[in-house]
């Protein structure tokens, strides 16, 4: 008899193993975030790290500001071209650097969102650490593009899903 709760016990293990990953708190940002109060002032601001951005604040585990940022996954891509800090790109700018695929995903989640404003971005290159690429719809902070190597391939991407307004 004691092998009957084990068995379920396995089976339910395996089943869940095999689950979708948004269905696991993984994948498209549909699971909820718990995050951590109690961060950095520029984590509890909204702002992001000055030097690493908001992805910096996710890592660690801290809430960013009012606003629900969660990791999503876009496929493996490459950034184009090679960037400075704090250099701005408009809207055709962001159309080369992350190509039409992935910068119409970002398009259809300004929409999701209700911001009418164009899209543009702006670099983070430390001398150290990840270059990010901070995606705005207007001056609505609504994404970031992260390559902790700077390899040109991207590691991860992070979304506003709620501006916490």
């Amino acid at each position: 008899m004691r092998r009957l709760p084990i068995a379920i016990a396995t089976g339910l293990l395996l089943l869940a193993s095999t689950l979708p990953a948004a269905a696991q708190g993984r994948g498209n940002g549909k699971a909820r975030s718990s995050k951590k109060g109690g961060g950095p002032a520029f984590c509890a601001s909204g702002a992001g790290h000055p030097v690493y951005g908001r992805a910096w604040c996710v890592n660690k585990g801290f809430a960013i500001g009012r606003s629900d940022w969660r990791r999503v996954d876009y496929g493996r891509f490459e950034l184009k071209g090679r960037h400075h800090s704090n250099e701005r790109i408009d809207r055709s700018g962001l159309v080369l650097v992350l190509g039409a695929g992935v910068f119409g995903r970002f398009e259809a989640h300004r929409s999701q969102l209700g911001i009418g404003a164009e899209l543009s971005g702006r670099w983070l290159v430390p001398d150290d650490g990840p270059a990010v690429l901070q995606v705005y719809a207007g001056d609505v902070a609504m994404g970031e593009i992260v390559d902790d190597n700077r390899d040109g391939k991207v590691d991860s991407v992070l979304l506003a899903f709620s501006l916490g307004r």
